[in-house]
């Protein structure tokens, strides 16, 4: 008995030597690292405080994830000029920045405000300009501002002497063919951007005479990469991200025409190689609108597409804003392309009428006669030879079963006769 309250009385002693000894050893690695830990809650008190909602609305410009870039490598960095901090350090793009400084000195001799005053304009801007980037841009403030301002110079010049031609040196290589069309296309690509409202403010600070008709008027002349575009100007409260975004704004109908969204999605549509052997027809559309598609009496018309060299480049960046916030007349490679645009692409949302179109399309598929009288009408009458041969090869058969007809009713007639007489 004495043995067992002895026992207990160790294990009591030792359970309380080991509670101060972790208490001692927790106050000394806190009081070691007391200074250590303070600069480390400090670093991370930033994460918690930071302003979650502000950031996801004024992040604009993102640097592509894999699973978009890899269909197309080709497609989204830029191959003459550097615009942006993104490809800022790119060795390939250096050669480009003499240019940049040639068309900052014209811009400065034409504006109506001092460099100082200009320089003064982006750095109130800097901090919201650096959160419209979704990577942290690792360069001093001045370096940033002095890259915003370069660069934002050079698009206002640029734009200007393209819409004054006449005014402008015929060896001038940024306005004149081959070098202007690459810039161009340049200038629309997705991580080669500048936040719009920092043009748009120097513009006004620079040119206040200007107006934003006129403003907007350059920029689309300027950007001529679809011809079937129709010119729409953009409502004073329209919010432009960039140049991505404003071309995005120049494609798509207004506001107020555009079709809701739903997030109900149809199930997965039949190819148009079914659609086709289906008996749909396909006909090009009468309507203006690029993305105004009609079914009707078996009849798919959509609007017309001109595919050029520079064609995929352009919708592909256009797509890839619109998944992160948002060719020549080879058939083969036209089809290609557009087999592979939608590659990596997720949506969750549907526009309304492009649901209805979608079942519509289904239940015409499903209908088996539809698929049937195709089949007949491409294979036995889709050429006169074809539908020559399909007529001949019926007027035979009936001919064919009229001569079977007539020797069966000729001994059936035989056999009855021998019946009677018999």
């Amino acid at each position: 008995m004495e043995q067992s309250a002895s026992r207990e009385i160790q294990l009591a002693t030792a359970s309380t030597n080991n509670e101060d000894q972790n208490a001692q050893k927790e106050a000394d690695i806190s009081g070691g690292n007391e200074n250590k830990n303070d600069d480390l809650v400090i670093e991370i008190s930033k994460i918690v405080k930071r302003t979650e909602i502000q950031l996801l609305e004024e992040c604009c410009i993102y640097k592509l994830p894999r699973y978009l870039r890899k269909w197309n490598e080709e497609a989204y960095p830029p191959q003459v000029i550097s615009i942006g901090p993104y490809h800022h350090e790119n060795q390939r793009l250096k050669a480009m920045e003499e240019h940049k400084e040639r068309y900052f000195r014209s811009f400065m001799k034409r504006s109506e405000r001092s460099l100082e005053y200009l320089v003064g304009t982006v750095r109130e801007m800097e901090e919201r300009i650096r959160r419209c980037y979704e990577e942290t841009i690792d360069l001093t403030s001045d370096s940033f501002v002095k890259m915003i301002l370069l660069d934002a110079c050079f698009i206002l010049e640029l734009l200007f002497r393209r819409s004054s031609l006449r005014l402008t040196s015929h060896d001038d290589s940024m306005v004149v063919e081959p070098r202007a069309a690459a810039v161009k296309v340049d200038l629309l690509l997705f991580e080669n951007q500048l936040p719009f409202f920092v043009m748009k403010e120097l513009q006004h600070h620079a040119f206040p005479s200007l107006s934003d008709a006129f403003f907007f008027k350059n920029i689309f002349s300027y950007f001529d990469v679809f011809t079937d575009i129709q010119y729409r100007q953009p409502k004073p409260n329209a919010e432009i991200a960039h140049f991505t975004d404003l071309l995005r704004t120049f494609m798509l109908p207004s506001p107020e025409e555009l079709p809701a969204r739903i997030t109900e999605h149809p199930k997965l549509l039949y190819s148009a190689t079914q659609l086709h052997k289906a008996g749909v027809k396909f006909r090009l559309g009468k309507s203006e609108r690029s993305f105004e598609i009609k079914f009707e009496d078996g009849v798919l018309e959509i609007p017309k597409l001109e595919i050029e060299g520079v064609t995929e480049v352009v919708i592909r960046n256009v797509m890839a804003l619109e998944q992160t916030c948002y060719i020549g007349s080879d058939n083969n490679a036209v089809m290609s392309m557009i087999n592979n645009l939608n590659k990596g692409i997720v949506s969750e949302t549907v526009r309304d009428d492009y649901r209805n179109l979608y079942e519509e399309l289904n239940r015409f598929y499903e209908k088996s006669w539809h698929r049937w009288e195709k089949t007949l009408k491409s294979e036995y009458f889709s050429t006169p030879w074809r539908f020559a041969s399909t007529v001949a090869a019926i007027v035979l058969l009936l001919l064919a079963f009229m001569q079977t007809a007539s020797s069966m009713i000729d001994l059936l007639s035989s056999r009855s006769n021998m019946d009677s007489k018999t």
